[in-house]
């Protein structure tokens, strides 16, 4: 008997059989899918689809690879082989064939820019890879490539990929600048520096400079793409030119296309000019004292005068300089005051100011001579144990000494050339305020005859003589004549000729080097550059921006030195007078102290000696009586 099913249980049983249908279908469309996971095919790794390869002119040779790997191979990968081709447009520009590795991966080292340096790097001291700046197996050429790759099997089975590069190498250009100022653009401006600056593929920067000439003209040499836009910004960079400050005040925009050969378009950029200032004050004076700037390192001084507490240098070249006070002028108001630097460089508008203080002790001052009575211009001299050591004025030979107590002190003064001297002063307020002192020459100082007069080589100076010719590596020298006979002085550094006159000479490499003309002329040569010096003018041998001939200035001198020690030893005198003398004045006796001591010996020595003697005569006296 047939019994009538379920409805519940028929709906179930067909919806089960639907979902077995489902999955077998599934299953066989799946399974052969499954089958089929890993079908023989090519891949590329790098490079990308797009990619652009740049190298500049100066960039080293360097090669990159071209690699892959190969999916889905039956045989052995050393069977398989990959073929690259790369092709310009529709010609095979090169083509490089190799097996796989055992591990299907395929790699082709390929040179992007072939003309360029090699910098000879060992393999072994490659920091990027065994390949970076190596010759690769295949030149790329310039421009937009395509890549072939094909991996072919015993069976002649084919599997290809492409990728589509650039290959840009850039090029020099030159693009022309005119320079003018802001407020008279029709005045060119000379000795400007231009600057200009791109990012090469968003990723390189670049940056190219140049000075403008005479006519404010400028040609940059600029660096463009070949396969792309190059843009540029040239703007002009804060330039100080002969003490004048340029800063830019337009800049320029320029792109260069692939392709552009030259920029026959001049751009205009406009510059507006600065002169410096120094404004400032001075606390502690009550009279109208002469302000000094002096220029650094030349050495060129402006003078001005304190104006109700301040003052003002106005316009002054930009540069680095030493404001001090006259000190004859403080001297005079019992006042002292320190120099200090300012830098224009930094900032064109400055302001300073100076603190004077009422100076203590008493100011002895005096020079320093030779036997003769003549000046020696290099000279220090030291108050032993009371204060700093002041060197004298190279023109005059006249040192100052400030702040001394009032007592008895003891001067060291050494000079090159000279024996050192110590000299006992008495600084009481009767004592007088001013003492020379007299220096014996050394006997290896050679004294050089200059027409009618000499030149002196101290023994400390590293110089060779050849008639009036001396060539000075390290030292001093110094000589006056009134012939015309000249004598040259060839340095390391410049070359100097006089004629006649009187000068001195101070060259110690990488310390100071000045030459100082008292009279006369002199020529003073440094490579193809040449200046002439006159009466009353120095010089900065070692100024990087070129020689220039300033006035002599005692104040800017003795600003320029005021915390110069002494470079030199103290050389004692070796004769038995001299040496007791240095000793007796260095333990605190002056000569007239010993003078005065010898002379109260014989007094005293005398009121016992004549007593005994005539004591004496007269016992011998008249034991003769007694005789006779």
């Amino acid at each position: 008997m047939w019994i009538m099913p379920d409805k519940r249980r028929i709906v179930q049983d067909f919806l089960w059989g639907i979902c077995v249908l489902l999955i077998v279908a599934l299953n066989g469309r799946i399974l052969p899918a499954a089958a089929q996971d890993n079908p023989f095919a090519i891949h590329l790794e790098w490079p990308n689809e797009g990619e652009t390869l740049y190298a500049g002119p100066s960039s080293l040779l360097y090669s990159v690879p071209i690699k892959g790997w190969v999916d889905g191979l039956d045989s052995d990968p050393a069977s398989v082989n990959a073929h690259l081709e790369v092709l310009q447009g529709d010609e095979v520009a090169g083509e490089l064939t190799q097996p796989l590795q055992p591990d299907g991966t395929f790699e082709f080292v390929v040179t992007v820019n072939p003309d360029g340096s090699d910098g000879r790097f060992p393999a072994e001291h490659l920091t990027c890879s065994y390949y970076c700046h190596l010759s690769g197996n295949l030149n790329l050429p310039a421009g937009g490539l395509t890549l072939r790759v094909t991996a072919v099997t015993p069976t002649n089975e084919q599997a290809q990929v492409e990728r589509h590069i650039t290959v840009d190498r850039s090029v020099y250009t030159a693009v022309p600048i005119n320079v003018l100022l802001a407020d008279n653009p029709q005045q060119p401006v000379a000795g400007v520096k231009v600057n200009a600056s791109t990012w090469l593929y968003m990723w390189r920067s670049r940056s190219f400079s140049g000075a403008s000439n005479e006519q404010g003209q400028a040609l940059i040499r600029a660096e463009m793409l070949t396969a792309a836009p190059t843009d540029y910004v040239f703007r002009v960079e804060p330039t100080v030119v002969d003490g004048v400050l340029y800063e830019g005040v337009t800049t320029a925009d320029l792109t260069l296309l692939p392709g552009e050969t030259a920029v026959t378009t001049p751009l205009i950029l406009t510059v507006k000019a600065h002169t410096g200032q120094i404004a400032g004050t001075i606390s502690g004076a009550t009279a109208s004292l002469p302000v000094w700037a002096i220029r650094l390192p030349s050495g060129e001084s402006y003078q001005t005068v304190i104006d109700q507490g301040g003052f003002t240098f106005a316009p002054l070249p930009i540069d680095r300089y030493l404001l001090a006070v006259d000190g004859t002028a403080l001297l005079t108001e019992g006042l002292s005051g320190k120099s200090q630097e300012v830098d224009l460089l930094a900032d064109f508008e400055a302001t300073a100011e100076i603190s004077l203080k009422d100076a203590s002790g008493l100011v002895l001052n005096g020079r320093v001579l030779d036997e003769n009575g003549t000046p020696i211009p290099f000279a220090w001299v030291t108050p032993e144990q009371v204060g700093a050591t002041r060197a004298t004025l190279p023109d005059s030979g006249v040192y100052t000494l400030t702040e001394l107590p009032q007592e008895s002190i003891s001067l060291l003064t050494s000079a090159p050339g000279y024996y050192s001297r110590a000299k006992r002063v008495n600084l009481s307020a009767d004592a007088p305020s001013s003492v020379d002192i007299v220096l014996t020459p050394q006997p290896e100082t050679q004294i050089i005859a200059w027409g009618n007069g000499a030149v002196v080589v101290p023994a400390e100076s590293q110089a060779e003589v050849s008639g009036t010719t001396i060539v000075l590596e390290n030292g001093w020298l110094w000589g006056q004549s009134d012939s015309a006979q000249p004598v040259v002085i060839d340095t390391p550094a410049v070359e100097i000729s006089l004629s006649s006159g009187e000068f001195a000479l101070e060259y110690l490499p990488g310390k100071r080097g000045w030459l100082y003309v008292v009279n006369g002329r002199a020529q003073v040569r440094q490579q193809e550059n040449a200046i002439e010096l006159k009466t009353g003018q120095m010089v900065n041998l070692f100024n990087e921006t070129g020689l220039q001939a300033v006035p002599l200035k005692p104040m800017a001198v003795t600003a320029l030195h005021a915390d110069q020690s002494s470079p030199l030893f103290l050389v004692w005198e070796p004769t038995l007078e001299a040496r007791i003398r240095d000793r007796l004045a260095r333990v605190g006796v002056s000569t007239a102290q010993v003078i005065t001591f010898i002379t109260y010996f014989i007094v005293l020595l005398s009121l016992f000696i004549v007593p005994l003697l005539a004591l004496y005569w007269r016992r011998k006296d008249r034991k003769y009586s007694v005789n006779t």
